[in-house]
Formats: C-alpha cells, structure tokens, sequence
C-alpha cells in the first residue's frame, strides 16, 4: 500500500472510502430499480412501481433484484478503493479453516443476545418488519431468497464494511495514531454497517453485530470468520421466518 507522507492528514482518504461506497450502494439501488422497472413491464405487474414501493412483503423477484443491485455497487465500490490503494489489499483474507466452525456459534449467540436485550422494550412485531419484507412474500421461492440472505449477503457485506472499510480507515489512521486507529475504525465501520441497513428499531443491534464482526476480523485477521458469524446470524432468522410461514411456531 503506498504510504502518506507524515505531514499529510489521513482524514481524505477516510471521507473518500466513505464516499465511494455510499456511492456503490447508491448505483446498485438504481441498477435495482431498473432490472425492476424491466420486470414489471414485461409482467404487467399490477399496479406497477407505486405498488411495489408501499407493500410489506414484496414478491421474490423484487427482493431478488434489489439485493443482486445493492451486492454489484458494494461489490464495484471495494474493488475501486482497494484498486486505489486506499485500503489493503484482500488477498487471502477469505481463506477458511476447519476451526472457523466455531464461529457458527458466534452468529447464533449473538441473533439471541439481540433478541433479549430487546425483549423488555415489548417491541412485538415491529422488530419483524425488515425479515418479512425480505422472506414474506418469497412464497415458493423463499429457498432462493434464503441462500441469497444467507450466502451472498454475509460475503459482500463483510468485503466492504469489514475487509475494505474498517481495515481501510484503521490503515490510514494508523499512520499518524495507532491507538486511536482501532478504536475509531470499529466503530466507524459498525456504525456505517447499521446505517446502511436503514432501519431505525434495528440499529442499535445491528450496531453491536458490526462491533462484533469488526473485532473478529481485528482478532483472527482474516474475513472468512465473520462471513460464518454473519451467516449463521441470517440463518437463524431465516429458520424462525420459514417456521412461522409454515405454522410451526
């Protein structure tokens, strides 16, 4: 990585990783957009994008699309700040081992940390919204949006905000202040993982999740760990999601 000269403040760079990955999501929501434009003119979907826009459990393809749009933006907006060297390069941050199997518990652990720390706030169904919108109106094609939410959105959430955000800003910082480096990136990040998210109920715990992850990476230096942690913390709301559907619980 080309390295700043002593008396050049690290805080562009910052603002530019920032920027550019706002950016990529904006792009990939537009992308979104069009690919659901498309679909509903080929499908004459009734009552077209205004009645997309306002329904709490949209059909499959729009869920599908919007995650394929904002995963091409995010996706786009890491290689372009790794490629400009403001952040470290990820190679063979993604390397797996079998002991990472543990981390399957961390993911679970924390989705039933959330839970009780919401639990005296008596919440009830609010905090279900954002998994019925995106599982809810999945109907036969729920499988889909499961591996999707499961698989796709771990891996490229965790690219971005773990291995280009927080290792990227923590870089920068390092080079004038490295106690300050750490501290500032975890939180810096997280709270940039809880905001995209744009859900208010939620973002406290999405907040302490984003701590959670960053500080996986920072401990075993490698991203594969939090992809597992992130995964199975979307598992376990797709499993509760799927029961309820089916009428088990």
């Amino acid at each position: 990585m080309n390295e700043l000269p002593h008396n050049t403040s690290p805080w562009p760079k910052v603002l530019a990783i920032t920027l550019i990955a706002a950016a990529g999501f904006v792009v990939g929501s537009l992308f979104a957009e069009i690919l659901q434009a498309i679909i509903i003119s080929g499908t004459e979907f009734p009552g077209g994008a205004s009645r997309l826009a306002t329904m709490a459990a949209p059909p499959w393809w729009a869920v599908a699309t919007n995650l394929l749009g904002i995963w091409m933006g995010i996706g786009g907006s890491a290689i372009y700040i790794v490629r400009q060297k403001w952040a470290p390069a990820l190679t063979g941050l993604l390397r797996a081992r079998w002991s990472d199997i543990i981390y399957v518990l961390v993911g679970v652990g924390a989705q039933f940390a959330i839970a009780i720390a919401y639990a005296p706030f008596h919440l009830g169904t609010k905090l279900n919204v954002p998994v019925k919108h995106i599982f809810g109106g999945a109907g036969a094609f729920l499988w889909l949006i499961g591996i999707m939410s499961i698989l796709g959105a771990p891996f490229f959430e965790e690219v971005l905000f773990r291995g280009v955000i927080f290792r990227g800003v923590r870089a920068r910082l390092s080079e004038r202040n490295e106690n300050f480096a750490y501290p500032f990136a975890l939180i810096f990040s997280a709270a940039l993982f809880a905001l995209a998210h744009f859900e208010l109920l939620q973002l406290p715990g999405l907040f302490s999740v984003g701590l959670l992850l960053g500080y996986v990476v920072h401990r075993t230096g490698r991203l594969a760990p939090a992809i597992i942690s992130h995964a199975s913390f979307n598992t376990v709301a797709f499993v509760v999601v799927t029961f309820v559907q089916h009428g088990k619980i």
